[in-house]
Parts: structure tokens; sequence; C-alpha cells
């Protein structure tokens, strides 16, 4: 029987995700910020800016020392210390994703502020009170156990340390239709977001406070991700049309989701998903 950790890695490693993710987006896993007015930014640009909010939810100075959850190819952690000045550790599970990190940061030149290992969050190897702040960007509902990811970050968090999570939360699947929570199971299940069914709408500061933080705020920021949401939407479109006549939407999980994601949440006004930014202190 594969691990939930395996389930994470076999996912990020399938050749839909590994195409979408590098042509697409870039690498860069993660959605894009879009202030109102300003709806037909480019991708990139969109996602610098949901990155340069990072920062300012963080609100750390120059050299600080951050984790980065979660960090994929290493895009937001060079970023962050080539504009910002940060010192960011990042980790994650798959081997290619640290070799490819450790590239982008010598592309950039930051290699001497930042530092990349394999590693499950859940099971952190560094000492207790290490770093100033810990941040998660849409890879945290990926955890096989949020309890354990949670209780590791406010250990290694120093007193008055930020944790800055920019996650998706859900409606309770008891309150979907059953074609509804069809769909969000096979979502969940294909993009091992083990830990996406627990946080529902306005459980964030109950879980935080119960591993230890405090301050826990939670802003509701989906208005400001829709516009990339409806360009996944539109690419996904004629495909998924393909996908759904056949029944293969559980092999082809992320077009299932760009889809049915956007359907639901803006042409049907529902609020079966959310994307939120959890800040909190140690």
């Amino acid at each position: 029987m594969q691990t939930p950790q395996r389930k994470v890695i076999n996912y990020f490693n399938n050749l839909e995700s590994r195409l979408g993710y590098s042509l697409l987006l870039k690498g860069t896993k993660h959605f894009g910020y879009y202030p109102e007015g300003k709806e037909n930014l480019s991708i990139p640009s969109a996602q610098r800016l949901m990155e340069d909010e990072l920062v300012l939810n963080l609100h750390l100075k120059k050299e600080s020392y951050v984790l980065d959850a979660g960090c994929g190819e290493g895009i937001v952690a060079s970023y962050l210390a080539k504009k910002y000045g940060l010192r960011i550790t990042g980790i994650d599970l798959l081997d290619w994703s640290i070799k490819n990190s450790k590239r982008n940061a010598q592309k950039i030149k930051v290699e001497e502020l930042v530092n990349f290992y394999v590693m499950d969050y859940t099971k952190l190897s560094f000492p207790n009170s290490h770093f100033d702040g810990v941040y998660t960007m849409e890879t945290f509902v990926h955890s096989p156990d949020y309890r354990k990811g949670l209780q590791e970050f406010c250990r290694v968090l120093k007193p008055g340390g930020k944790l800055v999570m920019f996650e998706y939360s859900m409606s309770p699947l008891i309150d979907m239709t059953s074609e509804q929570k069809r769909i969000a199971e096979l979502i969940i299940k294909g993009s091992a977001m083990h830990s996406l069914p627990f946080f529902e709408h306005g459980k964030f500061p109950q879980l935080l406070k119960k591993a230890g933080f405090k301050d826990v705020k939670v802003e509701n920021i989906t208005d400001r991700v829709v516009p990339m949401m409806y360009k996944f939407y539109t690419w996904a479109y004629f495909p998924y049309q393909i996908i759904k006549l056949f029944k293969l939407q559980k092999y082809f999980i992320n077009a299932t989701s760009a889809f049915e994601s956007y359907k639901n949440i803006h042409l049907e006004h529902l609020d079966l998903w959310r994307y939120n930014i959890v800040t909190a202190t140690k």
C-alpha cells in the first residue's frame, strides 16, 4: 500500500502535472494575485504579486530565517531572497524539485541566501525555535497529517515567530449535492490533498490554536484568484468535454479540477471552496 507521502510524490510526478506546471506555469505551483481592476495581468506578474502578499503578511526584517514548507522548484524562495533579502530554507518531498530549486537559485545568484532539502514537514530535522517565519503556498493541503505539520511548524518557530499559509478551505462534504461530493472526493484523492477535508470554512483558527498558535487571522481572497481560475477553465474546457465523455476524469485530475472548480465557484456562485491567507504567531 502506498504511503500518503508517496501519493503526493506520484501526483506531482504524473505526466499531466509535470507538463502543466512546467509549460503553463514555468515551474511556479501557486495561483496569482489579481488586484481589483487588474484582472488582465499576465500569470507570472500575478504570481509575483502573490509572493509580495506573502512577504507583507510575514512582516519580517531582511536576513530573517524562514522555512518554505513545500518549496516545489524553489522559485518563491529564490524570489523572496533576491527581492527582500530573506534567508530561506526550502523543503520538499521530490528529489527533482530540490535539484531544480538549487539550479534556479544559481541562475539568479542567491545561493548564499537559500538552502534546499528533501524533507517531510511533519518530520522536520531542524532544532526548536530555529526560524523567524514559516510559510506554505498551497502545499499544506497535501500534508499527510496536518496536526503533526502544525505542531512541527510551531516547534521550529522562535517565540513570536510568524506562520503564514496560503491555503484552500472547503464546504463540508455533507453539505454538497451527491455530484458535487463525488467530484470533490475525486479531486482530493487524485491530487493527494490529504488534509483538505479537515480545512472546512472557519476551522483554521481552531486548528492552529490547538497546535499552539495565537493571533490567528483568516482572510478570504478567493475573488483575487478567480481571473487565473478562469484562464485554467478556458484552457481545460474543450479537452475536458472529451475527458468527461469517456469518464477519464481520474486520469486527468488537473483538467478536472480546473473545469469543475471554476464552474462550481464562479458560474454557480457556490461557496464550495475558498482561497485564504492564514496568519498566526507562536
